[in-house]
């Protein structure tokens, strides 16, 4: 007890002094920071934390974890311009595989964002080292990654304490070379690493020449990297030309992801076409309605007698009673672009047995094999067609949309049938949504009345003849018109392959599943 009074009386004799001076000599804070208790030593950064004092930079380095921590914090909030220095050199000391302590996670988090705020050039060599080494969590290291993608143009919020504090904007050339000169080092890091740095490459624009062959192949074969990077680092592999470019390829082919498959057998398909046909005539047999549409697409770039037989035998399977139904607009694609006698009459075949009088039968390929993510943004973006314009398509009707037709969520449960989805786009006079077609009947009476028909029954008309809505037995009808829709035929607004991807999108929308579409 009297030990802690000392403690006591010491703490408040100099916090008293500070507080009176507005400043300690350099003798009062060696004092403190080697006084052999760490309460004191902890009350003396919260005194000269007041002080905004650059003193607390003494107090980084205490052998008490909660001393160092509350002197960061100090620095970090006040803030201490002045002790920014120190606090950034902190992070020297985790550049490495093996930390000095571990830090909480706002505490590391606290010296990544200053050093990111500070900037220059050894604040930026600092974000990247340690962004390769394994002395933090990969949890910190990748917010290191993230903050230098924001380096030229920091977005003006503190991110580390959500106060708004604009910096200006930066130039990327000062730290390019650094940045390039820590990439090898990140390449050879974790896989989790190898996403954000490829993107870092892209987006800041650095140079590729640090990505050996071994580590791009890496990039290829993780699957712990997204997709669009994993092609990227495909693309860039086959730039170098490497020796055992066919080999790889073949494996990058069978590869789990669609999209990675796809680039892999476009590429073969370059420098080696006779490979590159085998692998996509075994991907027509795929589970993957994808790879089987890619597949299409690479046989017909492929010239030579072999892919024109594998072709037309495609187009004859069309008209058998068991088509491959999805990738049909990619076949008669592919047909298209081919010039054999065999393959032209095959096409001419098919588009015989198309029934003139049927404007549905054109279509037939669009019913299967959309994508449905792709489909919604182009319900909610195609410039022509601007679906968005009259629908909605959220169940409590505050979703963006026009109210000129109905709220399709719920349509694919209603209409389970796929067909009547393709017939809506195609023929949208075929059935008309309640309340949404114009009808006009003429009664044996000679009456004629026209509107908006909101329900029809057996027995029945309700027809919404401006605020009026009218009530018409049927049995008093001498004659209708069928109801009218407003909304014009998609045939000639979308391609076939965007109508595929609208059915698949508005497929989705049933009350049952509120989730997104996925691909």
């Amino acid at each position: 007890m009297l030990a802690e009074n000392a403690d006591r009386d010491l703490y408040l004799r100099h916090a008293g002094m500070m507080g009176l001076l507005g400043s300690a000599s350099p003798e009062q804070i060696a004092a403190l920071k080697s006084h052999p208790s760490a309460s004191v030593r902890l009350m003396a950064v919260v005194a000269l934390r007041r002080l905004a004092s650059p003193a607390l930079a003494d107090f980084l380095t205490d052998i008490d974890p909660k001393v160092s921590d509350e002197a960061i914090r100090s620095i970090s909030e006040t803030p201490v311009p002045a002790a920014r220095p120190a606090l950034n050199a902190m992070l020297d000391a985790y550049i490495g595989d093996t930390a000095p302590r571990p830090l909480p996670p706002m505490i590391a988090r606290r010296l990544i964002h200053s050093a990111f705020r500070t900037g220059g050039k050894e604040n930026a060599a600092r974000l990247v080292n340690l962004a390769a080494s394994k002395a933090l969590e990969i949890d910190q290291r990748l917010e290191a990654l993230r903050l230098l993608l924001q380096w030229a143009k920091p977005v003006p919020v503190d991110q580390c304490l959500g106060k708004w504090d604009p910096l200006p904007d930066r130039d990327l050339a000062e730290i390019r070379p650094t940045l390039e000169a820590g990439l090898p080092a990140l390449l050879a890091a974790d896989e989790a690493l190898l996403g954000p740095t490829l993107l870092l490459v892209e987006q800041l624009n650095l140079s590729h020449e640090n990505f050996s062959q071994e580590s791009l192949i890496r990039i290829v074969g993780s699957t712990q990297v997204p997709e669009p990077a994993r092609v990227t680092a495909l693309d860039l592999w086959i730039a170098g030309k490497p020796k055992d470019a066919g080999s790889r390829l073949l494996t990058f082919a069978a590869d789990p992801s669609d999209v990675v498959s796809h680039a892999a057998l476009a590429n073969l398909a370059k420098i080696d076409p006779a490979k590159a046909l085998d692998v996509a005539v075994a991907s027509l047999e795929s589970p993957s309605v994808s790879r089987r549409q890619v597949a299409w697409k690479i046989i017909a770039r492929i010239p030579g007698e072999e892919s024109s037989e594998i072709i037309t035998q495609g187009l004859q399977k069309i008209l058998s009673p068991q088509p491959d139904t999805g990738t049909e607009i990619e076949l008669l694609a592919a047909a298209a672009e081919r010039t054999e006698p065999a393959v032209v009459a095959a096409l001419d075949d098919y588009q015989k047995s198309l029934n003139p009088a049927d404007p549905l039968a054109a279509a037939m390929p669009s019913l299967d094999g959309g994508d449905a993510a792709r489909g919604e943004q182009l319900f909610r973006t195609h410039g022509t067609a601007q679906c968005i314009r009259c629908h909605r398509a959220s169940e409590d009707g505050h979703d963006l949309g026009g109210d000129a037709g109905p709220n399709l969520f719920g349509v694919a449960q209603r209409n389970p049938d796929r067909l009547y989805l393709l017939e809506s786009l195609i023929v949208p006079g075929a059935k008309v949504a309640p309340g949404y077609g114009i009808v006009s009947v003429t009664l044996k009476n000679g009456e004629t009345i026209g509107g908006i028909l909101n329900k029809e029954t057996a027995q029945e008309y309700v027809i919404a003849v401006g605020s009026q809505v009218k009530t018409v037995k049927k049995a008093d009808v001498q004659s209708s018109i069928a109801p009218i829709s407003s909304m014009p035929p998609m045939g000639s607004m979308l391609t076939p392959g965007e109508t595929r991807d609208i059915v698949a999108f508005l497929a989705t929308l049933n009350t049952a599943s509120k989730n997104k579409p996925k691909r």
